[in-house]
């Protein structure tokens, strides 16, 4: 991918798998990563400063980020605003994600945490998207039982 998106950091483990990739595969022309630091209190850990140099850390509600954004992105992932982030899906899917792009949201099938979020799951259904949803891991640490959904955008 050209351009990356990721809404939610968490442990960074995911970044730093993705900047992996990146790396690997020659690198991407741009990578965004946005986060609120809600669970950090509003501040981003010490530990992030610097830790991926290529990625551009914007501090951002992810709804104000979205409703903002005029980029768009080959590749996105969501793992951000749990509570809210099926209500601007119709933005991230219609203007963010580019054309042949991909976009994966995380915990959609965590309805004891997030019911909200098999929306996700039921509205590709419903509109006929290009999609997979994992259910199943094949190491513990990916926590896929916790469902991934995996969109494509034709």
């Amino acid at each position: 991918p050209r351009g990356v998106l990721e809404v939610g950091v968490g442990t960074g483990r995911v970044t730093d798998a993705l900047v992996g990739a990146a790396r690997k595969n020659g690198g991407v022309l741009r990578y965004t990563l946005v986060d609120s630091w809600s669970d950090w209190g509003g501040v981003m850990p010490q530990e992030f400063a610097g830790r991926w140099p290529m990625v551009k850390v914007v501090t951002s509600s992810e709804a104000e980020f979205v409703a903002n954004c005029r980029d768009q992105f080959d590749f996105i992932f969501m793992d951000g605003d749990h509570r809210h982030t099926q209500e601007w899906f119709g933005d991230v899917y219609g203007r963010l994600l580019a054309p042949h792009g991909m976009l994966c949201y995380h915990d959609v099938t965590n309805t004891a945490g997030f019911p909200n979020l098999l929306e996700l799951y039921e509205r590709c259904v419903r509109e006929g998207l290009s999609y997979r949803l994992f259910t199943g891991s094949s190491q513990p640490e990916e926590r896929c039982f916790r469902g991934l959904l995996v969109i494509f955008k034709s």
